[in-house]
């Protein structure tokens, strides 16, 4: 979520409402928000009812409900509803310019990059001039041949290659940067590039970095006409778990005298009956009676249940959760092959947390934390002696990522984030993060290769170029030394170019992986379309399967030796029906 503070706001002063800058609001001023909004102050709500958007700053996943009495947080924006706020912290006071500060004052500790090539460049002229110089002394005493010792010391100096050593790292760096950017990858620098080879441990925010970052339908345990009623209850209401099952339902019936229960869920008529959508403390207000251990077990997998109801029992069951991304899980695991340690870190519920780190095979995590408890856990892990990586979105990360050896924010996060971060991964994906530490890895092999060959190549033609194998027969004229000079650079910029084309091959074997869609019949909610996209993976052969609710199918990514019948069989044994593979 983009996130930017307000230039203007509105507020109510003396009973008159006027638009006024942000600057100008003052603690106790009445400010009114309406939705599609950003709050731009901490403080109390006085008036109204909304669902605000605060992932950006909390961590949480799901839009938080606000009314009268409730705390409202700078740079949380109200998704659906009207709020008139009394502002209690306004300006360099209020929760978001605190996390400014931090981010200001975090990484200064940051050692700088130590420029070996150009600390060796810079007395590489002056050092190659004395031998030449010696060089021609010693063959004009020993010879007393002018146009020798000249030869001799001209070719010192040409065959020498200050060009090696200045271009090992440079061009290297270039390319890398320039193929990071068409994976996705986007280095601001040469010191974040160098210190994401070296990083062994990553920590991670949760919403919209693992996760997709908003809330869908996972579970429905009902049938067709609950889904009808369903939508024609939520169809009249404009927050944002409302949507979500509007969108998950399709279509349904037509319903009358619709109106939301602060904090409990939906009420209203349909076909001249009455019925209720919402949460367990709606069916304890009424009286209907519902599983509560079932309910339980949802909650303690991080999900938000509602409950479809008439007067006496309840009709429908929907469970509604942030969603792992399909590529989070096998990012993970190439982080563990990668020998990373891999923690997360989140300021949502710890049931929430703990079911979504299981989920993506991450061992250490950290729940219902504020920004400066990740700061704090970034600082932690450098002192035990871990180079860190800080992968988040929000604003309340960025505090983290500028503390972090590499601060790495995810494309369409915020404003915020990207600033304090030292990578960026463009596409917002992240099967990007993995490219990132492999290119740079790759990047620091080169630029070593590169470096040694400078050194290696002076080493042994700066002697042979002064006549050290003379008495042998051996010796280099300037030409000769011209043209080895020549092609020792051409060696360090070929090496270094290499990079271009590193992952291709990958992406390339990507591009030629088989694609098979299959027509599946039977699958009712989202934890159908997960079961369908377990059995189908479980396939030996098949890297990916997509899984579309609405459409009825399955677009399955396999190698060539996969068959049709391997996969009409895992879905057919996992329950679901197959008419037909394409």
């Amino acid at each position: 979520m983009l996130f930017r503070s307000p230039d203007t706001v509105t507020v109510e002063r003396d009973g008159t409402t006027k638009t006024v800058s942000l600057s100008e609001v003052e603690e106790g001023d009445l400010v009114i928000v309406k939705a599609g909004e950003a709050i731009a102050v901490d403080g109390v709500v006085t008036e109204g009812h909304a669902f605000a958007d605060q992932s950006a700053v909390t961590g949480e996943s799901l839009p938080v409900e606000l009314s009268a009495g409730g705390k409202a947080v700078s740079a949380s924006v109200v998704k659906s509803g009207y709020l008139k706020i009394r502002a209690e912290r306004v300006g360099e006071e209020t929760f978001l310019a605190g996390i400014v500060r931090m981010v200001k004052t975090a990484g200064g500790s940051k050692a700088p990059i130590q420029k070996l090539a150009d600390k060796i460049s810079a007395v590489f002229v002056p050092v190659v001039l004395a031998i030449a110089l010696v060089t021609f002394v010693v063959w004009i005493s020993v010879t007393r041949d002018l146009a020798t010792a000249f030869n001799y010391g001209v070719s010192v100096i040409v065959i020498s290659c200050p060009c090696a050593l200045g271009l090992a790292t440079p061009v290297a760096v270039m390319a890398a940067t320039g193929r990071g950017a068409a994976r996705g990858v986007l280095y601001k620098n040469a010191e974040a590039l160098q210190r994401a080879a070296g990083v062994n441990a990553v920590l991670l925010d949760k919403t919209a970095t693992i996760t997709r970052g908003t809330p869908a339908v996972v579970l429905f345990e009902g049938d067709n006409e609950a889904k009808a009623i369903a939508y024609a209850l939520e169809t009249k209401l404009n927050h944002p778990l409302a949507q979500c099952i509007t969108a998950f339902c399709g279509s349904g019936s037509q319903a009358d005298e619709v109106e939301y229960l602060t904090g409990l869920g939906a009420k209203g008529c349909v076909d001249g009956k009455t019925y209720y959508l919402g949460n367990d403390r709606l069916l304890k207000e009424y009286g209907v009676p519902f599983d509560e251990e079932r309910f339980a077990a949802l909650s303690g997998e991080g999900k938000s249940v509602l409950y479809l109801t008439d007067d006496k029992s309840v009709l429908g069951l929907f469970a509604l959760a942030d969603t792992l991304k399909e590529e989070s899980a096998a990012t993970m695991r190439t982080l563990h092959d990668m020998k990373m340690q891999v923690g997360l870190l989140t300021g949502d519920n710890a049931a929430c947390a703990a079911y979504i780190a299981k989920q993506a095979g991450i061992d250490g995590v950290r729940a219902e934390v504020l920004p400066e408890d990740k700061l704090l856990a970034v600082q932690e892990r450098k002192r035990e002696g871990y180079v860190v990586a800080m992968v988040g979105d929000g604003i309340n990360d960025s505090p983290a990522l500028k503390e972090a050896d590499v601060g790495i924010a995810m494309g369409n996060g915020t404003d915020v984030a990207i600033e304090s971060a030292d990578v960026v991964l463009v596409r917002g994906e992240l099967t990007s993060l993995t490219d990132c530490f492999l290119l740079a890895r790759r990047t620091m092999r080169i630029i070593k290769q590169n470096l040694f060959w400078a050194f290696f190549y002076n080493c042994v033609c700066i002697p042979l170029a002064a006549g050290a194998l003379a008495f042998l027969g051996v010796s280099l004229n300037p030409m000769i030394a011209a043209g080895a000079m020549s092609l020792s650079s051409l060696f360090v910029v070929g090496n270094a170019l290499r990079l271009t084309v590193y992952l291709k091959k990958k992406q390339e074997k990507g591009d030629k992986t088989m694609k098979r869609t299959l027509k599946i019949e039977g699958m009712m909610c989202m934890h159908c379309v997960k079961h369908v996209g377990d059995a189908l993976k479980s396939v030996a052969g098949v890297e990916n399967a997509e899984v579309d609710l609405k459409k009825k199918r399955a677009v399955v990514a396999c190698a060539e030796g996969v068959s049709d019948e391997a996969l009409i069989a895992a879905v057919t044994a996992a329950g679901y029906e197959t008419t037909a593979a394409e």
